[in-house]
């Protein structure tokens, strides 16, 4: 965990980007062999064996830019109140991540934002993750990308 907390970018692992996916407000690419299935809530991505969820949420705000302090006070209430708050500035999204372990269970978490797009994604790997696990769920994170015009950052 330390390569992730003291993690300054870019990222430089090599990760074979097969598989694609377009919701209504981003795109995002993860590896070939994941499953990826979406419902009314977010996207989920899954290694082969149904492991390892990567989630990844959108919402849209209506009249303004979502600001620094919108994802601080929207991510209050799904991470623990001690977590540490890590700034990122990814290729299309800028925002914060955070990570933990509660209940013999590890986590990251990403809050990212683009103009008036709020992207919210969580990882919790099996109990016997890799590092190449967190490593590829970094990467997949980072490849989202916002489609619609509308949501770029106001100048």
């Amino acid at each position: 965990i330390d390569a992730i907390v003291n993690y300054t970018g870019p990222f430089s692992m090599e990760v074979e980007f097969e598989g694609y996916f377009r919701s209504r407000w981003f795109s995002i690419y993860y590896p070939g062999n994941w499953i990826a299935y979406e419902d009314d809530v977010c996207l989920t991505l899954t290694d082969p064996d149904g492991e390892n969820p990567l989630q990844v949420s959108a919402i849209l705000q209506e009249d303004c830019p979502i600001t620094d302090d919108d994802l601080k006070r929207r991510g209050a209430g799904v991470m623990p109140k001690d977590a540490d708050l890590h700034a990122v500035e990814l290729p299309n999204l800028t925002g914060f991540w955070t990570w933990g372990e509660r209940d013999e269970s590890f986590w990251l978490m990403w809050f990212l934002r683009a103009g008036r797009l709020n992207i919210f994604a969580t990882f919790i790997p099996s109990t016997v993750y890799r590092d190449e696990d967190l490593a590829r769920a970094m990467a997949v994170v980072y490849s989202i990308e916002p489609l619609d015009p509308t949501v770029a950052p106001v100048q």
